[in-house]
């Protein structure tokens, strides 16, 4: 089955004037554009069959034949809707609940101890290139301390004045 609402225009020029009046006078096309807000449908398909086959390309009525059998649509539209989490989790045996709950702690429990390993390891890291770093800068400090003593002994021009 397909359905399709739409505006209309009972105001209209075209229309019969009772109808005109009805719909509260001529309607001005200038003011649109118009919109509709539709709170609910209901739909009753009146037919027996399951579909519609069309015999021609008229659009006569009469070319449209009913298939006999039983119609999809009713059984969809009028099925139960379908359950909630906390429905389906009521629904479950203690055993099963039992098993999600083992399932979902052994999972924290390896993330929270995969975060711990991660984490010590990068402190590790972090120390061993903390030790190079310091190495670098004795070394350093140690290369600058006997240049400046070897300028200060002789020979190289030194200024007076600290650094």
């Amino acid at each position: 089955m397909n359905v399709r609402i739409g505006v209309w225009a009972g105001g209209d020029e075209d229309n019969p004037k009772d109808t005109v009046e009805w719909a509260g006078g001529e309607t001005d096309y200038g003011d649109g554009p118009y919109t509709m807000s539709v709170r609910s449908l209901r739909v009753k398909d009146y037919s027996e069959g399951k579909e519609y086959a069309y015999g021609d390309m008229t659009g006569s009525w009469d070319s449209i034949e009913i298939v006999p059998g039983n119609s999809t649509a009713s059984k969809t539209l009028n099925a139960p809707p379908p359950l909630t989490a906390s429905q389906r989790w009521n629904k479950l045996s203690p055993g099963a609940k039992i098993g999600v709950g083992s399932s979902v702690g052994i999972t924290g429990i390896a993330l929270i101890a995969l975060a711990g390993f991660y984490c010590v390891r990068q402190r590790k890291a972090g120390r061993r290139e903390r030790a190079a770093a310091d190495l670098a800068f004795e070394s350093e400090r140690k290369e600058l301390s006997a240049y400046q003593m070897q300028m200060s002994k002789g020979g190289f021009a030194v200024s007076s004045k600290p650094f």
